[in-house]
This record gives structure tokens, C-alpha cells and sequence, in this order.
């Protein structure tokens, strides 16, 4: 049983038996990364504080054959409700309902035990859960125990009042229930960055910062060793509050008593005549009560009431959000595609949500080392932040496989030159006619892409409405398959590749992200994968005053070195009539010099801006 793939299921299941219209309790990444923990330690017991529908309880089980489990909670209500919906065995399960606080952890574990205790329960002022379990459950730990804690989220950079309000809007909005309120609080880390989550934050930075302690951070998740007792470094902890409703980030007032009362769609019908009276604004900010209570209407689960106001509330972006979300959930449209998580990065305007993006690829046959590196890459693709839609292009062997297996879409027919070189032409065309989203990006099938990708992209898409964002690649061996279960995998790697490997030239292009209609009928039949044809699109709207962004300090893309068996070797790819006819339908491009590279981009986005440069770069 992968409790991966069991995941992405029961989260979709799961919130209709409850009409909620999002179940952001655990996502598949984070449900992965909790068995990863458990497989490493091979906890002989298990004991979970805080089980709501049972999602972490499955994960433990699938992760753990061997290990007793016990469950905390003051009610079990909502996990036998999710036994309807997915089936569970209890058999090697506990459940101990009653007050956490109230619970005498230690008496749960022997001192011979592996132990692994999970913390998924949040602070009050009633219940400081977490003060109880680092006074009274961590000292009885047997060594090598682990003690894993949900709902925190690291931020590499320092936490003040501007960048706690970015990075919950960014990240922790789309990894919550965004109906949902929250108050939570953030604090410094000795190690450096901080941690955002709930009221348990606090207490338990303090505790590490205190001892001086290093936290395993994961996606949603932080894990601490029980080690034998070493010589501490205390550090002092900055705090600050957190606190997030609904309405915020949609810019709404509070919702109006007089409004409230009446009839929810007379809020639509007021709007419609302010606006047909020329007052514009009073339109809006109608709309957007209208959209507040719409929000109130979904949280109770009134779906059918939430609609129509829905509906007529326009292009406010967190009601097209809504509008798709409820569709879904009432069947009246297939439901939207699952993006469970957001970037960190990417500071949008408080009131848009992630732009969506759909992912393009042409891959070669999937046999020796090329199979193993294109399913790196694509493996990649499939945990950015948002998801993106990704289609696979082409009929070689294997894509059709792959495809089925990753979730992603299989389009087989795609036009040759004379020789049978796939042509770029026709692979545009086949995503600009089939891609569900408004901005596409072409990336080469060997490319590990990470979340700075989506976030690059999203922070681009805030400030500009048409471009070109390419960037410059790394190149490295990569021998075997990359384990995507290991938390921070993605910077492992990019410290690893910043060892062995290589800042390509700027003549090399790897993937090209832009809206669609970008290059119209203007784009040559070039064959894909020999000379030139990366260049001219770099090169044709740079000519045309169209912004073109390098975004190679924002985008640690990693290209796995490869050979050009498949091309018939580097003499083709260069040389040969492909390559010859590919200059010539480049036209002026051909004999321009140094033209058509990440230098010429017209923007640059670094890590903490998007601005202006020069065409000599």
C-alpha cells in the first residue's frame, strides 16, 4: 500500500461526505513524507495526539505494519464518519478519547520501544498540549524515538510584519482550508529562518531554540531526534501573531448587518442595478458581499445557496476559485485539477490567487539511461506547487506508460519534417489547443524542475501580463533515480549539483513559459531539437519589444547530462539538413551573431525582484 497514492484518493473522498469544499488536513505530499519518517525509524509503537478524519492514522498503519498505534482525541466522531467513505482497520489501534492534557503519555511506550509520537492537536489556552508533551512525554522517550509535529512551516528568511502576511498569503492560505480562520503565531529559529503555524509554535521554538536542537523541517511537518544529552546553545526566540480570515485576502469589508439579513441573492440583484445606474463602485463593493457571504454559505456546507451568489459575483478571482470548487463538488462540471500545494515564494497581489500553468514535453523513448532521466524530470513536474497540467507529446516508447502512471495527459500524434523530426510548430499548436490553462511552458523531458519554478513564474505573471520567461540550466551526471520522499529534496540536489555540476552557457534554453497566442502563426516549422529553434523564440520577441525574462537567478533548473544517440549524435543536432534547414527558417536570426540567448532578455527576476535590463545584459 503506498500511502502516496492512498492519499491523493481520500482527499478527494473525504470532503464530500461532509459537503466541505476543501481537505487540506494533510496533503499526498505530506502523508508521503510522514511514511518516510516512519519506514526510517521503524517505530515499534506509534502514538498520534490529535486524528480528526484519520488521513496521518492510514499513513502510520500503511508505513508501520509492525507497530501498536494509539490515538488521542477528545472524539473519534469524524474518523468513523471517514470509515464510510474509506474503509479502515482498527485492529492494531487504540483509541483513547479523552482530553490530551489529561493523558499519561509515558505509560503508552516501554523503554525498550522505538517509538515515534506524532503531534497533530493544537494549543489553546485551555489545552497547552504541547507544553505537556515536551515537560512530561519527552523526557520518557526512549533514545532514537522521534518526535514529529504537524502544521509548521519553515521560512528560510526572517519573519517581520510585511513577509509573515506574504508567506501566509503564499503558502499556508493553500495548504489550510482558505474558508477557514486562522491564528496561529510565528518565531525565529537558532539555525536561522523561522517557523509559521499554530499557537504551539511558540513553546516548542522556544524549548529547541533553548537547547539549541536541530528540527528536520519538512513540507508541512517538522521531526526531532531523541539523542543522547549534549552541551546546549541557547538562543533567544522572536515571536509575532499570526492571524487570517476569509475575507482578507479577498480585500472585503466585513460583512454588512443590513445585507446579511436579507435575501442572499438580492445582494447579486442591488449590484446589478447600482451598476446599470452608473454607480461602478458601489456595484463592487456590493459583489464582493456578496462574495463574503457566498464564502459563510460554503463554509456551512449550503452549496446550492452559495452558488447563485457565486455566479453573480463576477471575476473577483477568489470567486472563480469558489465558483469552480462548489461546480465540482455539486457535479455540475468535471471537478478541477488537484494542486494541494502552493510555492513559498511568488508575492501576488493579496487578492489573486497562484496563476495555473500548463506543462508541455516532447520525451524520446524511454529505454536505458534516458528512461531513468526522463523520469526524474517528469517525477519533478508532478510535485511543482501548484500542480501544474502536465501533457506528454509523442508516441516513443514509453510515454503512453508513463503518463498513465504519473497522472499526466497523453496526446500521441504530432506532425514530422521529412526525415521524421517531431516539428515545434505543431507541438505549440497541439498545447496552445489542448492545454486547459492561459499560459503554457515548454520544458525539454530532462529538465528537474522545483517549486522555485512555479513561484518564479507566479511572481512574473503579478507584474507582467505578456512574456517570454526562459533562464539558463545546470548540467550534471545524474546516475540514478531520485528519491522524492526525502524531504527538501530539491535543495539536497541543488547543493549537490552546485558541487558536480555546471551554470550551462547562455546559448543553452530549456524551457520557454508564455501565454497563449505568443508567437501566433509566426512560429517556422523548425525540428525540434536541432539548432536554432530555441533561440528564435527568445530571439522573435525580443525583435518585436516584447518583455523577455531571464530568470536564472530565480530558477535552479538542473539538466541531467545526456548523449545525442537519439539525434544521430552532435554532428546532426548541428550540422546535418534538420539543423540546415532550421537556420533557414530562422531568417535574419542566422545571421545576427549573438542573438536569441538568456543574455538578450530585456527583464531579469532575481530572488527579490523583477526588473528592467539593458539588451546587452
Amino acid at each position: 500500500m503506498s500511502a502516496d497514492l492512498d492519499g491523493a484518493a481520500l482527499i478527494e473522498k473525504l470532503p464530500a461526505e461532509q459537503r466541505r469544499l476543501f481537505y487540506r488536513d494533510q496533503t499526498p505530499r505530506s502523508l508521503a513524507e510522514l511514511g518516510r519518517w516512519a519506514r526510517g525509524l521503524d517505530p515499534s509503537v506509534i502514538v498520534e495526539l490529535g486524528t480528526l478524519s484519520g488521513l496521518s492514522l492510514r499513513a502510520w498503519l500503511a508505513a508501520a505494519p509492525g507497530a501498536r498505534v494509539a490515538a488521542v482525541d477528545l472524539s473519534f466522531e469524524a474518523l468513523h464518519r471517514s470509515r464510510s467513505q474509506a474503509p479502515l482497520d482498527l485492529s492494531r489501534v487504540t483509541l483513547i478519547e479523552q482530553e490530551i492534557c489529561s493523558v499519561e503519555l509515558a505509560r503508552l511506550w516501554g523503554p525498550a520501544d522505538r517509538v515515534l509520537l506524532f503531534v497533530d492537536a493544537h494549543d489553546s489556552r485551555e489545552a497547552p498540549i504541547m507544553s505537556h508533551v515536551l515537560e512530561h512525554a519527552w523526557p520518557a522517550l526512549p533514545p532514537g524515538s522521534l518526535l514529529v509535529v504537524d502544521d509548521l512551516w519553515f521560512s528560510p528568511t526572517p519573519l517581520g510584519e510585511g513577509r509573515t502576511r506574504e508567506f501566509v498569503e503564499r503558502r499556508l492560505v493553500h495548504e489550510l482550508d482558505p474558508l477557514q480562520g486562522f491564528e496561529g503565531a510565528h518565531a525565529s529559529y537558532h539555525a536561522g529562518g523561522a517557523f509559521v503555524g499554530f499557537r504551539e509554535v511558540v513553546p516548542l521554538l522556544r524549548w529547541v531554540n533553548h537547547r539549541g536542537l536541530a528540527l528536520d523541517a519538512g513540507g508541512k511537518a517538522v521531526a526531532l531526534v531523541k539523542a543522547a544529552s549534549s552541551e546546549p546553545v541557547p538562543a533567544a526566540t522572536a515571536t509575532g501573531a499570526i492571524r487570517y480570515h476569509p475575507f482578507g485576502p479577498c480585500g472585503l469589508a466585513p460583512l454588512a448587518p443590513e445585507l446579511a439579513a436579507g435575501p442572499a441573492a438580492a445582494l447579486c440583484s442591488l449590484a446589478t442595478a447600482a451598476f446599470a445606474s452608473g454607480a461602478i463602485g458601489q456595484a463592487g463593493a456590493l459583489l464582493e458581499q456578496a462574495l463574503a457571504l457566498a464564502i459563510c454559505r460554503c463554509r456551512e456546507g449550503e452549496l446550492e445557496a452559495a452558488l447563485p451568489l457565486l455566479e453573480g459575483a463576477g471575476s473577483l478571482p477568489f470567486a472563480e476559485v469558489l465558483r469552480q470548487a462548489v461546480r465540482s463538488r455539486l457535479r455540475l462540471e468535471p471537478p478541477p485539477i488537484a494542486a494541494p500545494e502552493a510555492p513559498a515564494l511568488a508575492p501576488l497581489a493579496a487578492r489573486e490567487q497562484p496563476p495555473s500553468l500548463t506543462l508541455f514535453a516532447l520525451p524520446k523513448a524511454f529505454r536505458g539511461h534516458t528512461a531513468l532521466i526522463q523520469r526524474n524530470a517528469i517525477r519533478s513536474w508532478t510535485l511543482l506547487q501548484p500542480r501544474p497540467e502536465i501533457l506528454l507529446l509523442g508516441d516513443e516508447e514509453g510515454t503512453a506508460e508513463l503518463a498513465r502512471e504519473l497522472g499526466c495527459r497523453h496526446l500521441p500524434e504530432v506532425e514530422r519534417t521529412a526525415s521524421g523530426v517531431p516539428r515545434v510548430d505543431r507541438i505549440f499548436a497541439l498545447a496552445e489547443a489542448h492545454g486547459r490553462h492561459a499560459f503554457l511552458a515548454y520544458v525539454n523531458a530532462d529538465i528537474v524542475l522545483g517549486d522555485d519554478f512555479t513561484a518564479a513564474f507566479a511572481r512574473t505573471r503579478a507584474e507582467l501580463e505578456e512574456f517570454l520567461m526562459v533562464g539558463r540550466r545546470w548540467d550534471v551526471a545524474l546516475e540514478a533515480p531520485l528519491d522524492f520522499a526525502e524531504p527538501g529534496w530539491h535543495r539536497s540536489l541543488c547543493e549537490r549539483v552546485r558541487r558536480e555540476g555546471v551554470l550551462h552557457a547562455v546559448t543553452g534554453i530549456d524551457y520557454f513559459v508564455f501565454p497563449k497566442g505568443f508567437y501566433g502563426a509566426d512560429l517556422p516549422a523548425f525540428a525540434i531539437g536541432r539548432t536554432a529553434w530555441d533561440n528564435w523564440l527568445v530571439y522573435h520577441p525580443v525583435s518585436r519589444g516584447k518583455p523577455v525574462v531571464d530568470a536564472t537567478a530565480a530558477v535552479f533548473a538542473i539538466h541531467q547530462n545526456h548523449d545525442y544517440g537519439h539525434a544521430g549524435g552532435v554532428d546532426a543536432v548541428f550540422s546535418g539538413p534538420d539543423a540546415a534547414r532550421n537556420r533557414k527558417l530562422a531568417g535574419p536570426l542566422a545571421g545576427c551573431g549573438f542573438c536569441g540567448f538568456t543574455s538578450n532578455a530585456t527583464w531579469e527576476l532575481t530572488a527579490s525582484a523583477l526588473q528592467p535590463r539593458p539588451l546587452d545584459g
